[in-house]
């Protein structure tokens, strides 16, 4: 029901704009404001919270208004550049991929420019670029604008799918209560995480839990770990040896929590000493900023892609399946069977590589 009617808030300001398809960034706060006064029961800070900079931190617009706003604004242009194949702003002509990429690697504004060539080149960056560092070669995947042109490109590979998270979570909680009604065995974690799904104490907690519990719904599964050996002609090869992960080793290559702010960069260094000791490299996931047991405490949802930090709301486990696919990076061989489970339950996209685990299966039929 919020997404509907973020959605049709969000199409009559449109219209107010007659064909200029901008929304001041004020408009928003007063639009959650009256969301909140004509339902008591609503918190406005769910719909907006303002942009705001605070010293070397930016954080951009955020919350359900803005994100619907984004993405009806990604449809606009979707029609508009099947009629306009060519364009012509400020001078600047752009007549095939190549100067459009030259662009897109030099430059972050303005916007519109910036939207309109991100998608225009979306075929020939995932194809013909595949095998590309996305995320180091264009600056503006570093910026705060940067989940937005990674929900740009899920858009191009799996059109009609970019919204099948946020419209089934909250069925995939309620089926979680009626499942966990029959676990036994659950450890005093499991069971404190399942109380806040049941009775979360305030708007949102229950969002959290349920993101939290993901990765705990499997059971560990061996994993390759490469290992670099040399030879009698001292030349390198990779053998290749099984671990298991822990469920904790799991659940943190998927969600950390961090209890201060300051402590995000030392914990993803830490991510990333210990996936090099692995021969691994650190893989998206998420970072949840804030005291989860503390009611009153702000909590802060980052997507986290190679160091650079997306602050996102409820959002943040959307656009980090979504970079997997966007970027063209693998899942983290410790939590790979949870991505193949958000992959196949909630964006219904084809396993082409036919993995199977049999937890997903078996919780995928449980949940039915």
């Amino acid at each position: 029901m919020r997404n509907r009617l973020c959605g049709i808030l969000i199409k009559d300001e449109l219209f107010k704009t007659k064909g200029a398809n901008k929304i001041e960034k004020t408009q928003f706060s007063k639009i959650a404001n009256g969301i909140e006064e004509f339902f008591p029961s609503e918190n406005k800070y769910v719909y907006s919270i303002p942009y705001y900079k605070e010293g070397n931190k930016v954080s951009p617009n955020r919350g359900k208004l803005y994100d619907k706003y984004c993405n009806l604004k990604n449809e606009i242009k979707k029609i508009y550049f099947q009629s306009n194949k060519k364009h012509n702003k400020d001078n600047e002509v752009f007549i095939n991929e190549e100067d459009s990429i030259n662009w897109l690697k030099h430059n972050i504004e303005p916007e519109i420019i910036l939207h309109q060539l991100w998608a225009e080149t979306a075929h020939y960056r995932n194809t013909k670029l595949i095998n590309e560092n996305a995320i180091h070669k264009y600056p503006a995947l570093k910026k705060a604008i940067g989940h937005i042109l990674i929900d740009m490109d899920f858009s191009h590979l799996f059109p009609s799918k970019d919204q099948y998270l946020l419209q089934k979570f909250d069925v995939f909680k309620n089926k979680l209560k009626t499942y966990f009604k029959g676990q036994l065995n659950l450890n005093v974690f499991e069971q404190n995480i399942i109380k806040k799904i049941i009775l979360p104490a305030k708007l949102g907690n229950d969002d959290l839990a349920t993101i939290q519990i993901l990765p705990y719904l499997f059971k560990p599964v061996n994993i390759k770990i490469p290992k670099k050996t040399a030879n009698e002609d001292n030349q390198k090869t990779i053998k290749y040896c099984m671990q298991k992960p822990s469920k904790l080793e799991q659940a943190s290559a998927v969600i950390v929590n961090i209890t201060n702010s300051n402590d995000i960069k030392t914990t993803h260094e830490q991510k990333v000493n210990r996936a090099f000791i692995n021969n691994l490299t650190v893989q998206p996931y998420i970072a949840i900023v804030g005291n989860i047991e503390d009611a009153s405490s702000i909590m802060n949802y980052y997507t986290v892609i190679d160091n650079i930090y997306f602050e996102t709301p409820i959002k943040a486990l959307d656009i980090c399946f979504k970079s997997f696919h966007a970027l063209n990076l693998n899942y983290p061989p410790e939590a790979e069977q949870v991505w193949w489970f958000i992959q196949g339950y909630f964006f219904e996209i084809a396993n082409v590589h036919k993995k199977k685990f049999v937890t997903v299966q078996t919780l995928a039929k449980d949940l039915q």
